[in-house]
């Protein structure tokens, strides 16, 4: 799969589109983990087969059985509504939490290879990424919500070649 959801190829990613993707995605993460906590945990019912979340780029979740046959992108964490009984439930949203940065982080960088970022340009990303707290971090609350991030606001930078 080389498309991506505006039609992009991925090879043809810039830095900026990689970055707004990750902040979309992590948006719709943290959405799901904090304000729709409720909604999120009562679809996570140990029932139904193995769940996924899936962070969307336009600030949205879903919570769906991941494919029958893996793709080439990575996946998030598979079967995260069976520990939903069985382990306390603060530990249960720390595990999504920290599953949910590490699918994050894998599959930006998945992309930035993929586009052939160079590694000055991966560390830009690198550094970029890491200038916002963690979904685990916001989710334990080791630190404050951040403010409404503006993943447009970079638009005019997808020009700009790595």
């Amino acid at each position: 799969m080389d498309r991506k959801g505006k039609g992009q190829a991925i090879t043809s990613w810039t830095i900026h589109m990689i970055f707004r993707d990750f902040l979309g995605k992590r948006a719709g993460l943290i959405k799901a983990l904090t304000t729709d906590y409720e909604k999120f945990r009562q679809q996570c019912d140990p029932q139904k087969p193995y769940m996924c979340l899936y962070g969307c780029p336009d600030e949205t979740w879903e919570l769906k059985e991941p494919p029958d046959v893996p793709h080439e992108l990575p996946e998030p964490n598979i079967g995260i509504n069976f520990a939903r009984d069985g382990m306390p439930e603060k530990e249960w949203l720390a595990h999504i939490a920290i599953h949910s940065d590490a699918w994050l982080y894998s599959y930006a960088f998945y992309i930035a290879i993929r586009a052939g970022l160079d590694a000055e340009t991966r560390q830009q990303l690198f550094n970029m990424i890491n200038s916002s707290p963690t979904i685990y971090e916001i989710v334990s609350k080791t630190v404050k919500m951040p403010a409404k991030e503006d993943t447009s606001s970079e638009s005019n930078k997808d020009k700009s070649s790595s």
